[in-house]
């Protein structure tokens, strides 16, 4: 049996192996899931940095694991690649960039909000229709859920057109659904 100093220089060895290791752009596709193309793509943009090539091969490090982590979190955040690259040249500025990259992730963050809110309403809306049909289906037809007050509704379908008939973000549109509404 090896002692207890053999086996932390093992260790040690293997993950320094670990840290020093490269992937070939198929591995790397494997593990984000995105196509290599994609992966081309975000090189050639400038979007990752650190891709060596050996014999023309790409080899990919951990650090642009990472890298691919922050750019399809931005990219879902709705920034354009033009966005996610100004943030990726300022993270590779250092500290001297930290005001700059966290406004980005503000103003990331404030998107990926609207698009939660956005989100619930179709969620909203979904469900009452879902219970809407559930409900014709029952009762054989549409007519008894044709209302001019949502108040007639029962309790689940009162709670369920109101969530999902939330009013609208602009005055001027809410003005001309209630307009709608009233006739």
């Amino acid at each position: 049996w090896p002692d207890l100093f053999s086996l932390l220089y093992m260790l040690k060895w293997t993950l320094s192996q670990e840290e020093n290791m490269s992937y070939s752009i198929r591995e790397i596709a494997s593990l984000t899931g995105l196509s290599q193309s994609t992966l081309r793509y975000y090189e050639k943009e400038g979007l990752l940095n650190n891709v060596e090539r050996r014999n023309g091969v790409r080899k990919f490090e951990k650090g642009n694991i990472e890298q691919i982590r922050i750019i399809e979190c931005l990219k879902n955040a709705g920034l354009s690649i033009e966005e996610i690259k100004e943030y990726m040249i300022y993270s590779r500025e250092g500290d001297s960039s930290l005001e700059k990259r966290y406004k980005i992730i503000l103003a990331s963050e404030k998107r990926v909000n609207e698009q939660l809110r956005n989100l619930e309403a179709t969620k909203a809306l979904i469900a009452y229709k879902k219970w809407y049909y559930e409900t014709a289906i029952k009762t054989g037809t549409e007519k008894a859920l044709h209302f001019t007050d949502p108040e007639s509704l029962s309790k689940e379908g009162k709670r369920l057109y109101f969530a999902s008939h939330l009013p609208f973000k602009n005055e001027k549109s809410q003005q001309k659904y209630d307009k709608i509404i009233e006739k």
